[in-house]
């Protein structure tokens, strides 16, 4: 009857159940210790009870039990082969790997299985579903607090503050990659890891316009893949370095960046990257007043980005930016266009917001200032809203002192536009977002 004990473990551990939540309305927790330690023989209908709390068929105790020990051997295997497969980008070979572990196996696992399985199950979802990608990070860390894991803890907290980043929560970035790069020093920490933490950590520090200091981390990855002879995260690196000096207008050295940048990840089949990349170009261009170039680069940028799935947003931009170089060049028809193909990829969050920045620009072609502030105090309402930081100081740094001047002017009436105007102009850009 030993035999019939060990399954009944087996599934209720599979189940995650405790052996009092099994126990429940059917016998008590010390006997259902009994019979799985062997030590009595349950009746047909006690184990056709607990078979139906086990949702399984009663013939299923009578299975041969599992060798614990070999699933446990085979799930940390599975896990060190995911871990690679995720580290070389391999992602679906990674989910199928994982489906191999067993559920049974989990509890007998130790912390540092736990925290590779775990990051491994946050980087798979990295780019789909960040809130849950973050959770898994977090309990990861908790597996890993041992200082003898360090370098798994310094990769997951790279992870960590990556998705924060990406979800623009700049100061939680921030923060868990100085983190990061503070274990790095500390523990001497070198390799592909390093380069991956300065990476991150200089982008994030770009997000928040610390241009000098992105600068200085971005070159020092760059440098240690000059000495090593790697080319890790290059396309990451010129093209951050590209925004950097784009945004202090230094145009040519940043404008060589973004070739780079598009070289490397063609190279690389990276079709995402090469879209992105155009799509910045593009907009470099249009801020230099090179309407023509800008035109062809975003065009550009469309072409790779329609071949691509995994970021609509991005087509969306594109299209924006493509509706404001033709707003520029005079071609409102055109620009019309362009701005409904934006919403017809994506007309949520940052693309909405972009959206009224378009509108506004196009009111303003038309010479008409008043609908022109209104649009841009809707884009900046919703960049609140979304916490983007740069874009809010942007609006702010124009617009302050025309919205007072135009809410001052403007005589008392119930219109949408004269009252949204008139409050943030009168709050100086406090209107919080609704």
């Amino acid at each position: 009857m030993g035999g019939v004990g060990q399954r009944i473990r087996e599934l209720r551990k599979a189940a995650h159940l405790t052996q009092q939540e099994l126990a429940d309305g059917v016998v008590t927790r010390s006997y259902i210790s009994q019979i799985e330690k062997g030590m009595i023989q349950p009746s047909y209908d006690t184990l056709e009870k607990l078979a139906n709390k086990l949702s399984v068929p009663v013939e299923d105790f009578f299975k041969e039990p599992e060798n614990m020990a070999l699933l446990v051997t085979d799930a940390k295997k599975y896990i060190r082969f995911a871990e690679g497969q995720v580290e070389s980008g391999q992602r679906e070979q990674a989910k199928r790997t994982l489906e191999n572990v067993k559920p049974e196996a989990l509890d007998e696992l130790n912390d540092f299985d736990l925290g590779l399985l775990t990051w491994v199950r946050g980087a798979l979802l990295e780019d789909t579903d960040r809130d849950e990608a973050i959770g898994y990070f977090h309990r990861s860390l908790e597996h890993l607090s041992n200082v003898m894991y360090v370098k798994e803890r310094v990769r997951t907290l790279n992870s960590l503050g990556y998705v924060h980043s990406v979800v623009r929560r700049d100061d939680q970035a921030i923060k868990t990659l100085n983190e990061a790069y503070e274990l790095v020093l500390q523990h001497q920490v070198g390799g592909l890891i390093k380069v991956s933490v300065l990476v991150n950590l200089g982008l994030a520090h770009a997000k928040i316009e610390e241009y000098q200091s992105a600068v200085r981390l971005l070159t020092e990855a760059l440098e240690i893949n000059r000495q090593t002879e790697a080319h890790y995260k290059s396309g990451h690196i010129f093209g951050g370095l590209a925004l950097c000096y784009m945004f202090t207008d230094q145009w040519e050295r940043s404008e060589e960046l973004y070739r780079r940048a598009i070289d490397f990840y063609r190279a690389q089949e990276d079709i995402y990257h090469v879209g992105a990349n155009y799509l910045n170009l593009g907009i470099q261009y249009r801020k230099r007043g090179m309407l023509q170039e800008a035109q062809e680069a975003t065009r550009t940028s469309i072409h790779w980005l329609t071949m691509n799935q995994r970021e609509k947003g991005s087509l969306g931009n594109a299209w924006l930016e493509m509706a404001m170089v033709y707003l520029e060049l005079g071609q409102l028809e055109q620009a019309d266009e362009a701005y409904e193909k934006s919403l017809a990829v994506d007309s949520t969050g940052r693309n909405e917001a972009f959206g009224f920045e378009v509108k506004a620009a196009r009111a303003r072609v038309q010479q008409d200032e008043q609908q022109a502030l209104f649009f841009l105090g809707k884009a900046y309402v919703k960049y609140k809203e979304l916490g983007l930081k740069r874009e809010i100081r942007d609006i702010e740094r124009s617009l302050t002192q025309p919205l007072l001047s135009w809410a001052s002017s403007v005589p008392s009436s119930s219109a949408p536009e004269a009252d949204l105007m008139r409050q943030i102009g009168a709050h100086i850009f406090t209107l919080d977002p609704r």
